[in-house]
């Protein structure tokens, strides 16, 4: 008779967990974002969570307990409609300036003028956790306040400067790469001194003329009676996920609720398309296959067409088959295309990288693309665009996986001695290979910690003993500067103490000396 108290016991065990009310806000419409949101977000509704999500990405079929609040088609479509020219040629200030505005208050606009929205915040749901993205608009953080709940942000991209702040995570620019600059895990005493000064000058920015923008479109949305934005962050962040892993990334102290996730998009294998499989199958025929990808943002047809006359020139010596993404319909007419050339508008990239025919990767260094050639042990020859990618190809080249190239430095020459160096040196192979089993050496995978890790953040109710006090001490004293400046004025006060004593030394010793000289005489 025991059985059934037991039965109903469990029962409600599993009642408890499946209670979770998620809601997931991602009003950023890059897909090359969404898809590291997405896995966690079917393995939470897969677990039993009611999972809500605004995004421009709805799912093509109904997933059970998964809710697409869809705001597509809301924005403008940026996959393949940036030119190459108009973000190549941005310096630092019109990229960040770029980055603060398009990809941050517009965004934010954007999303509250949505009818979807506007009914979210007028509903009388309730919910447990909130995710949001840590990148430009931070104005998302308005429904925390709204709703009452906690916050889980997730950074698709390396730490930004105002990523670790939020809970008060360590983030020392001495040897922290910037996202906005090209460097990797070692810097010269000048890369440190610009590495610092970008640093200050982003975070500064950001704390001011972004959150008072971002504050701003928050409170005519929400109302006025809104608290600042930079209060809500700090007050609701609970956890922070990553799209790093010290394997591939630079290593660095993190408090216990900063976790490192990368290759938490990157999926099980899948059988190839038959079309692109019959591509794979070389024989006898080629030595092996280049994969070629520049992203998803970038149309790659608008790349200058000496660099595309460049690219086939060189392609078409080489005794490989070249699998390129990208529409070939859309190329220069008056561009000759090689026969050992195969062009697909789609391809499934990380099923192509880790096909065992494949012997080279040559792409613009997104994150998301390098951690799939990580992944899949293959090396990797970047050409650069815009953002993160300098840096991202920088840090595979200090590990000898890659070798970088600009657009600016490429020639016929350059280019063909980057391609064979790369595929005729074996240690670029060999340091990938074992990259590659770094990388995949975890305890658990990106998504179970993932999933772990947000259960932990529910079933603690936001869990505040992970809060690291750092998140409450104020500027001074966190960089010591009260400290510092109580050291210097005891250090000071010392100094002169020690020299009044001294001199009053000194002075009594020639008083006495001249008294006892007075007696003489």
């Amino acid at each position: 008779m025991r059985i059934v108290p037991v039965f109903f016991a469990i029962l409600s065990g599993i009642a408890t967990v499946l209670s979770y009310r998620i809601l997931g806000l991602l009003p950023y419409n890059g897909r090359s974002h969404f898809i590291m949101f997405e896995p966690l977000f079917k393995a939470l509704a897969a677990r039993g969570h009611e999972v809500d999500v605004l995004s421009h990405f709805p799912q093509k079929q109904k997933i059970p307990r998964y809710n697409d609040l869809s705001i597509a088609d809301s924005l403008p479509q940026i996959v393949g409609k940036l030119s190459f020219d108009k973000m190549e040629d941005k310096n630092f200030f019109k990229s960040f300036h770029m980055f603060l505005t398009e990809f941050g208050i517009r965004i934010c606009e954007n999303a509250f003028n949505t009818t979807v929205a506007k009914n979210l915040r007028d509903s009388n749901k309730k919910y447990d956790l909130i995710f949001t993205e840590i990148f430009s608009f931070d104005c998302m953080y308005g429904f925390a306040h709204h709703f009452k709940t906690p916050v889980i942000a997730i950074s698709t991209n390396i730490d930004l400067p105002w990523g670790s702040k939020r809970i008060g995570n360590p983030s020392n620019p001495s040897y922290v790469p910037v996202y906005f600059l090209p460097y990797s895990r070692k810097m010269t005493l000048f890369g440190r001194i610009l590495n610092t000064l970008c640093y200050l000058f982003t975070s500064a920015v950001y704390d001011t003329y972004s959150m008072s923008h971002n504050t701003e479109v928050a409170r005519n949305f929400f109302g006025q009676e809104m608290p600042h934005l930079n209060d809500l962050i700090y007050n609701h962040t609970s956890m922070v996920l990553i799209n790093t892993h010290f394997s591939i990334n630079y290593v660095s102290p993190k408090v216990p609720n900063f976790i490192e996730i990368a290759g938490i998009h990157i999926p099980p294998s899948k059988p190839l398309p038959k079309k692109i499989e019959m591509e794979m199958d070389i024989e006898n025929e080629f030595r092996g296959i280049i994969y070629v990808s520049f992203g998803s943002l970038i149309a790659v047809e608008t790349l200058p067409i000496h660099i595309l006359r460049i690219f086939c020139e060189v392609f078409a010596e080489l005794p490989y088959k070249v699998l390129w993404k990208g529409p070939v319909e859309k190329f220069p007419k008056n561009l000759t295309i090689p026969s050992n050339i195969y062009f697909e508008k789609w391809m499934p990239q990380r099923d192509i990288l880790c096909h065992p025919n494949v012997k080279l990767f040559i792409s613009h260094g997104g994150l998301m693309g390098t951690q799939e050639s990580i992944y899949c042990g293959i090396p990797t020859l970047g050409l650069p665009i815009f953002a993160d990618q300098e840096l991202n190809i920088g840090n595979s080249e200090s590990r000898g996986v890659a070798l970088k190239l600009r657009f600016n430095d490429v020639t016929k020459e350059t280019f063909r001695n980057s391609v064979t160096k790369l595929l005729d040196d074996p240690s670029f192979k060999k340091n990938a290979e074992h990259l590659s089993e770094l990388f995949r050496d975890r305890p658990d995978s990106a998504l179970d910690t993932a999933v772990y890790w947000t259960e932990y953040v529910l079933k603690y109710k936001g869990a505040p003993h992970l809060r690291s006090v750092a998140v409450e001490m104020p500027w001074y004293e966190y960089f010591l500067v009260d400290v510092i400046i109580v050291l210097i004025a005891v250090i000071i006060i010392s100094v002169l103490a020690f020299y009044i004593v001294i001199k009053g030394i000194l002075n009594l010793l020639c008083k006495s000396n001249d008294k006892h000289k007075m007696k003489q005489q």
